[in-house]
């Protein structure tokens, strides 16, 4: 360093290394939130609760740490059950959600002083495992020794009544049999893909009001809606009492 009366000249500074390392640059400190994250599993089963995470970021995307804020909670599934609003811990709530209704479900997380905090997460909901039976195509009146058209369908549901792509035989019976006639077909079958196809069944009998009953192991059975056997057509003439000598 040189001074020139009130002027003062740096001379020029050269710089040896030694050694080379790493260079390491200082964090910023988490901010205030302004978003949040809401995580879910990417698919959730009817009925099963599940844990999802409602995480606070500040606007550079870091955890807000020091928020402790509430949110209030919202799902598109209108028969969803879960507890609201959720409080926050460090920038993270955990809520559990049930969902009922398959589909692409959302759960919605809004701030309940700044509303501009909001996020939305989604999830695909899937059936749960097979539980019952229902008519999927319920018979419809046909008359007496005809085929019942279209094919009559019993269909696997869970407990919740969504169908379950599961796999049963499934048997038909006659359930109310107000003629006391005789059901026809292939009786029991094969549910491909949670549904039961029974085509060709018929009845031999006259009737109103007959039902068809349908069962499965381990599942709780099914009743149809009611249906008619009107008779045949007029096919041939016959005596209904015969003649007798006099």
């Amino acid at each position: 360093v040189k001074r020139y009366g009130s002027v003062t000249v740096l001379d020029d500074v050269s710089l040896s290394v030694d050694n080379v390392g790493a260079c390491t640059t200082g964090g910023v400190p988490p901010g205030l939130a302004a978003a949040y994250v809401v995580t879910l599993p990417a698919s959730s089963a009817v009925g099963t609760a599940v844990a999802a995470t409602v995480t606070a970021l500040d606007a550079l995307g870091q955890v807000a740490t020091g928020y402790t804020g509430s949110a209030n909670l919202a799902s598109s599934d209108p028969l969803a059950t879960f507890s609201s609003p959720v409080s926050f811990t460090a920038g993270v709530a955990s809520p559990s959600i049930t969902f009922f209704t398959m589909g692409t479900r959302t759960l919605t997380a809004t701030d309940t002083v700044t509303p501009s905090i909001a996020g939305t997460g989604s999830t695909t909901v899937t059936p749960g495992a097979p539980a019952a039976l229902a008519f999927s195509v319920q018979p419809s009146s046909a008359v007496a020794g005809v085929g019942i058209a279209p094919s009559v369908q019993v269909a696997l549901v869970d407990a919740y009544g969504n169908p379950s792509p599961g796999a049963a035989s499934v048997t038909l019976s006659l359930g109310t049999n107000p003629g006391g006639g005789t059901l026809s077909g292939t009786l029991t079958v094969a549910a491909v893909a949670g549904v039961a196809t029974f085509p060709g069944l018929s009845i031999d009998k006259v009737g109103t009001g007959y039902t068809l009953a349908a069962t499965a192991t381990g599942l709780t059975g099914a009743t149809s809606a009611a249906f008619n056997i009107p008779p045949a057509a007029p096919a041939a003439l016959a005596f209904g009492q015969q003649p007798t000598n006099v």
